[in-house]
């Protein structure tokens, strides 16, 4: 798991997702909730005493668009507060999740940070294998892409200005040696044979989502040709070249329903 998130950030990060998971499923049937959180827990949350105050706050809430205009609920507990707001539902006899928007506070996301640091843990541990060593690692994060990984993988992005006999200048884009794969000294971690990445990851998205290995051009044991049925980046002649893969619905024969009711 690329969390970036310490053991104590980790357990109270889980806190904070209980009492947001019980917060969803309350039943709401004629409005969806506008939730916005400050802070974590530092205990468990009262999940029933929250719960009891939220079905009380929104069996009072008013119909229609005068909703709006409500009073909030607001719960602090352990150093966590929330407060929700409300706005109607317009097709109620569908009525599911009661969140409907959630706020999140302003931070500067540096995904390819947490999945170098989880990736510099597991890439030596069990010293020289005689088989291909394969890392799995998740992001949670809302907004990863793959450049994340590479960057994780081959370093950050750069340019470099070359001065020409001629007087005149040349820029071409190169990589830093700053990646779990290549260093200040060329190639490292070349135990670690490849990495497979999934990236957010959840119950609700599973279906749609899908996979990528991703092969170490350096490696000291290549990964031989395997079928996940994911995509896949296979190095050759200094560049990947991308297989297409399917989605992990597609590949556990999930109904197209996923998760359903």
């Amino acid at each position: 798991m690329a969390t970036g998130r310490s053991k104590e950030e980790t357990a109270a990060q889980l806190r904070l997702n209980q009492a947001l998971t019980a917060l969803d499923r309350t039943p709401s049937p004629a409005h969806f909730l506008d939730l916005t959180v400050h802070g974590v827990p530092t205990a468990p949350i009262s999940i029933n005493r929250m719960k009891r105050k939220l079905e009380k706050w929104i069996a009072g809430l008013p119909d229609g668009d005068r909703a709006k205009e409500a009073a909030p609920f607001v719960y602090e507990e352990h150093g966590m507060s929330m407060s929700l707001f409300a706005f109607p539902r317009h097709t109620r006899e569908r009525a599911g999740r009661a969140i409907g928007v959630r706020h999140f506070p302003l931070g500067r996301v540096k995904v390819y940070d947490d999945i170098r640091a989880a990736l510099e843990k597991k890439a030596s541990r069990y010293g020289a294998l005689d088989h291909p060593y394969v890392v799995a690692i998740h992001t949670p994060e809302f907004f990863p892409d793959e450049e994340n990984v590479l960057i994780a993988l081959l370093g950050t992005r750069c340019v470099v200005v070359r001065r020409l006999p001629n007087g005149t200048q040349k820029a071409d884009e190169s990589r830093n040696p700053d990646g779990i794969w290549y260093g200040p000294s060329g190639p490292r971690k070349r135990g670690l044979s490849a990495v497979f990445v999934t990236r957010n990851v959840d119950p609700w998205n599973f279906a749609s989502r899908n996979g990528c290995l991703i092969r170490n051009p350096w490696a000291h044991t290549a990964l031989p040709p395997i079928d996940l049925g994911a995509d896949e980046l296979n190095p050759l002649d200094g560049k990947f070249h991308r297989v297409d893969g399917e989605t992990f619905g597609s590949i556990f024969a999930l109904p197209k329903d996923w998760p359903g009711d």
